[in-house]
């Protein structure tokens, strides 16, 4: 069994790692962002324009998408775009569990949690363009608006090929290759800051919100999401 440990303060660089442990997990987080998910024109989509492609966190009741920048990648186009004035100090610390299967495969369990993760909420999961209940966008940010930062957890278990890299989650989820196979899903976060007007408060209301995930892929039916928003005061 290989059981890696790694904290990174972004912009961060696996050269900071030590070891073959620490260099899987540094494997793993650079991996994030990478696929390209296709936009039916040869092209590559991106749901947050300028920013590469992470989870996205759901609600259908009501209709709302949570975006947690969890492994760090909003902040780093932020601190790119805003020429180094806005640094926003995400810290990803994480493990990945690598456990060989009696078929040839990996049993793998990432485990990562995120500090000062940009976190936000739109309302009808339109993540370019729909109106915010919760929290600063990254072109807000960029332009200079307080960034709202929270903290988060994944657990993520799914099984890979021997000796594999480490992939992308959304190409897992979207575009498993042979011999990958996701498993199991938990993730949790929760911010605080400002509720928008689209929330049916006055904007920049103080607000809180929690975001909390549970999948098992095999049984879709247990799938549980919700994306909690609270008033403060």
């Amino acid at each position: 069994m290989l059981f890696a440990c790694l904290a990174l303060v972004l912009p961060a660089h696996a050269a900071g790692a030590t070891g073959d442990a620490d260099q899987r997990f540094a494997e793993f987080l650079k991996a994030q962002g990478t696929f390209c998910l296709p936009d039916g024109e040869g092209g590559c989509a991106e749901l947050v324009p300028g920013v590469p492609n992470f989870l996205v966190w759901s609600d259908l009741d009501p209709d709302s998408c949570a975006l947690v920048d969890y492994a760090g990648l909003a902040a780093e186009v932020i601190r790119q775009q805003s020429g180094g004035t806005q640094r926003l100090g995400t810290r990803v610390t994480g493990t990945v569990t690598e456990s060989p299967r009696p078929d040839g495969g990996t049993d793998v369990r990432i485990r990562l949690h995120a500090k000062n993760a940009l976190t936000y909420v739109v309302q009808g999961c339109e993540v370019a363009n729909g109106p915010l209940l919760f929290g600063r966008s990254v072109p807000e940010v960029v332009a200079g608006k307080h960034a709202t930062l929270g903290d988060a957890q994944l657990d993520f278990r799914f099984i890979n090929l021997a000796g594999a890299p480490l992939p992308d989650l959304v190409q897992l989820l979207v575009d498993p290759q042979i011999g990958q196979v996701p498993i199991s899903m938990t993730f949790r976060s929760s911010a605080k800051g400002p509720l928008r007007a689209a929330f049916g408060v006055p904007d920049g209301t103080p607000g809180k919100v929690s975001v909390s995930t549970d999948v098992q892929f095999d049984e879709p039916d247990n799938r549980k999401e919700e994306i909690r928003l609270t008033r403060l005061w």
